[in-house]
């Protein structure tokens, strides 16, 4: 997946919107940020609605992207939830893919916790998400209420 900058801006307020119309309260207003490589990062951070006081689900969105001549390449994700009112979570991951295929002979992963804070398993084997607005349809589907399923995912650890 390949955009420009301007593209790039143009999809993080279309995401923080989505979010928005979903009735979530965003934390704070999202930001395309260069980092010390050139990358641009965003992170959206959310609280989703009606999900209990004072702990709250709280769903992430981030993601990195490399200058690939004039364009930007999405290289890292990371898609987030962390459900406290249910107490579990659930999450997709691209980050640090060298040493993930070193070690588990996979780029990306997966994270599942059915009882918050004691995963089964660390990593599982995960499936590429295409981009932000099909991790914000994960995660949503996470939080309906029903069975994780983290016991038919494979764990890599």
């Amino acid at each position: 997946m390949r955009a420009t900058q301007a593209q790039l801006k143009r999809y993080v307020v279309d995401l923080a919107t989505r979010l928005w119309t979903m009735g979530a309260d965003l934390d704070a207003e999202p930001y395309l940020v260069p980092d010390e490589r050139g990358a641009l990062v965003f992170e959206i951070t959310a609280s989703l609605p009606d999900s209990g006081v004072p702990d709250r689900a709280l769903l992430s969105v981030s993601e990195r992207w490399s200058v690939v001549g004039r364009e930007f390449e999405r290289t890292e994700y990371a898609y987030d939830l962390v459900d406290h009112p249910r107490h579990r979570r659930r999450a997709y991951h691209l980050h640090d893919a060298d040493r993930f295929v070193a070690a588990f002979d996979v780029a990306v992963h997966e994270h599942c916790e059915e009882r918050l804070g004691q995963p089964t398993c660390d990593h599982y084997a995960g499936d590429p998400v295409s981009d932000a607005y099909r991790g914000i349809d994960l995660l949503m589907l996470a939080w309906t209420g029903e069975p994780l399923g983290c016991d038919q995912l494979r764990c890599l650890d």
